[in-house]
């Protein structure tokens, strides 16, 4: 069994939603990570999992 990460499913969905349209809301990817309250690493394992480009 796994640690608690402390981020919820609903926020990596919300930080990659901002993270798509980084180009309109002109949020970096620090500033969504911090928002969100989401590990880099974590964020970009995510990414790659759901096939999202840069």
């Amino acid at each position: 069994m796994g640690r608690n990460a402390g981020f919820s499913p609903k926020a990596i969905r919300k930080a990659i939603e901002q993270y798509k349209n980084r180009a309109d809301n002109k949020m970096s990817v620090s500033d969504i990570l911090k928002l969100n309250g989401i590990p880099k690493a974590t964020f970009y394992v995510e990414l790659k999992k759901q096939s999202v480009s840069e």
